[in-house]
C-alpha cells in the first residue's frame, strides 16, 4: 500500500504543471530630485511551468523572493499632472529567471507594465524618536539620559508628507535587567517606502548610561517664600529631611548644600493649617524618593 502511494506520488510530481510564484518589489535608485508621489505594485504574480518536483521545491523550499527594481537608467517623462515612467516587466524576467528553477517557462505575469509617479522632493531635518523598554537590576539605574546618534535626521520626501511628519522612530527594543551601560545600533523605521522617503542616516547609535544607586538622606532648612515685609512666618519644624537615591559613584561628592526646600505663603490664605514642602533644587542624576515631612504647621508673628 505504502508503495503504491509513492508511485502515485511519484508519478504526479513528474508531470507538468503551472503555479503562481509572487515576487515583492522593492524600488531604489530614485533620482535624488524627486521620490515617489503614490504607491506603487509592490507585488510581482508570475505563473510559471515546470516540473512537479522543481514547482514543489522552488515553491516551499526557497526563500522569500523579492525583485530589485531601479529608476537608475530609466526614463523620466514630464506632463501636467507630474513625473513619471513605465518599465515593461518584460526587461526584468533575466532578474525573475534567476530566482527560479532552471528548466522553466514562464507562461504569464502581472501586471505586465509598472507605471511609477513622482514628485519633486524636500528635505528638512526630524528629531529621532527611541521605542526603547527597559528595567535595571536591583540598586541599578539610569545615569542621566539616554543618548542618541545621531539625535535627529534630514527626510527627503514629498512636502505634503515633511508636513505632518513629527519624528522618526527606531525599531522598537527591549533591555532588561541592566547593571552596566550599553551602547549599540538601532536602525530606523521608515513611515513609507524607500522610493516615497529617504534618511541621512538608517540606524542611530544608542548610549544607555547605567550606574549602582545608593540610598541617602541630607537635612535642609525650610525657606519661606510670599510673607510680607510687616510679618514673619515661622514653620514646625523648620527642616525637612529628603531621601533619595545617589549615584555611588557621586555620592561622596554630594552634600546637604546641592539641595533647597520651600512653602509658600499667601497672606490671603491664612485659614490655611498647614503648608505644602516643595523641592527647589537638587542635583542632576539623583531620584528623590520623599520629603519628610511633606507639609509642616506654621505661625505668624509681627515685626
Amino acid at each position: 500500500m505504502l508503495i503504491s502511494v509513492f508511485m502515485w506520488l511519484f508519478i504526479k510530481l513528474t508531470r507538468d504543471y503551472t503555479l503562481d510564484f509572487r515576487f515583492g518589489i522593492v524600488y531604489n535608485n530614485v533620482p535624488k530630485h524627486l521620490v515617489l508621489s503614490e504607491i506603487p505594485d509592490s507585488l510581482l504574480t508570475i505563473g510559471l511551468n515546470a516540473k512537479g518536483f522543481e514547482l514543489l521545491s522552488a515553491r516551499y523550499l526557497h526563500d522569500k523572493r523579492n525583485l530589485q527594481v531601479s529608476c537608475k537608467d530609466e526614463r523620466i517623462l514630464h506632463n501636467s499632472g507630474g513625473y513619471y515612467t513605465r518599465i515593461p516587466v518584460s526587461r526584468l524576467l533575466p532578474q525573475i529567471s534567476q530566482q527560479l528553477p532552471s528548466s522553466r517557462s514562464i507562461t504569464y505575469y502581472s501586471p505586465d507594465t509598472i507605471t511609477l509617479h513622482f514628485t519633486e522632493a524636500s528635505r528638512k531635518k526630524i528629531p529621532v524618536m527611541l521605542r526603547l523598554s527597559s528595567s535595571f537590576r536591583k540598586q541599578y539605574q539610569l545615569y542621566g539620559r539616554v543618548q542618541l546618534n545621531p539625535d535627529s535626521v534630514v527626510v527627503t520626501a514629498a512636502p505634503s508628507v515633511l508636513d505632518t511628519l513629527r519624528f522618526i522612530g527606531s525599531v522598537a527594543v527591549v533591555k532588561t535587567n541592566l547593571d552596566k551601560s550599553q551602547r549599540f545600533p538601532l536602525p530606523l523605521k521608515l513611515p513609507l517606502s524607500t522610493g516615497q522617503m529617504r534618511i541621512s542616516a538608517d540606524t542611530v547609535e544608542v548610549f544607555i548610561p547605567v550606574e549602582k544607586y545608593t540610598e541617602a538622606e541630607f537635612t535642609v532648612p525650610i525657606e519661606v517664600k510670599g510673607a510680607s515685609s510687616k510679618s514673619l512666618v515661622k514653620t514646625f519644624p523648620d527642616k525637612s529631611t529628603i531621601t533619595c537615591m545617589v549615584p555611588v559613584k557621586d555620592f561622596r561628592s554630594i552634600d546637604a548644600s546641592m539641595f533647597s526646600v520651600y512653602v509658600s505663603f499667601d497672606p490671603a490664605q491664612t485659614k490655611a493649617r498647614k503648608l505644602k514642602v516643595e523641592l527647589k533644587l537638587s542635583p542632576q542624576r539623583i531620584k528623590i524618593l520623599k520629603i519628610s515631612p511633606s507639609e509642616i504647621e506654621y505661625i505668624i508673628l509681627k515685626k
